[in-house]
């Protein structure tokens, strides 16, 4: 499936520190970083131009979740993959910033390597797990760039 990366805070954090409107905005804010390479900072400003934000900076965490988890208690702004955060962001947890600056990710997920030999079963359990996908779509990727499965 795909996903796009979304720069996220707390509201309370956004509250505190103004909340950007271009992209160097961020230089005085703390950055959170996922251990996951696709979710870098580094990625993200090399993406969209900026030499400005130094990107080094910042606390580091073992696992996604963890990196949520402190951008929602409101200490720093995260790169967060928006099919994980989709909950958070429509009950107000997190606000997203820069929209117009995503990381489209085409092949976020996925369930079986692209060589693997696919038997019935596996046929089966995709088409059921494509069809249930389909129900999950971030109404944000729907609208925006290619939210079509690639399971």
């Amino acid at each position: 499936m795909s996903d796009q990366l979304v720069p996220v805070a707390s509201p309370l954090y956004w509250r505190l520190h103004s909340k950007p409107e271009i992209l160097n905005d961020l230089r005085d804010h703390k950055l959170l970083h996922d251990r996951d390479p696709n979710t870098s900072w580094q990625r993200w400003r090399d993406l969209h131009g900026s030499t400005d934000l130094d990107v080094r900076r910042g606390q580091r965490f073992g696992s996604s979740d963890l990196v949520i988890r402190t951008a929602e208690h409101g200490l720093g702004v995260t790169l967060a993959h928006r099919r994980l955060i989709e909950d958070s962001l429509k009950s107000g947890i997190l606000e997203s910033t820069l929209e117009a600056l995503t990381i489209d990710l085409k092949d976020a997920y996925w369930i079986i390597p692209a060589q693997a030999k696919r038997t019935k079963a596996i046929a089966v359990f995709l088409d059921w797990l494509r069809a249930g996908t389909r129900e999950l779509e971030p109404r944000e990727l729907a609208a925006g760039a290619s939210s079509k499965s690639n399971i």
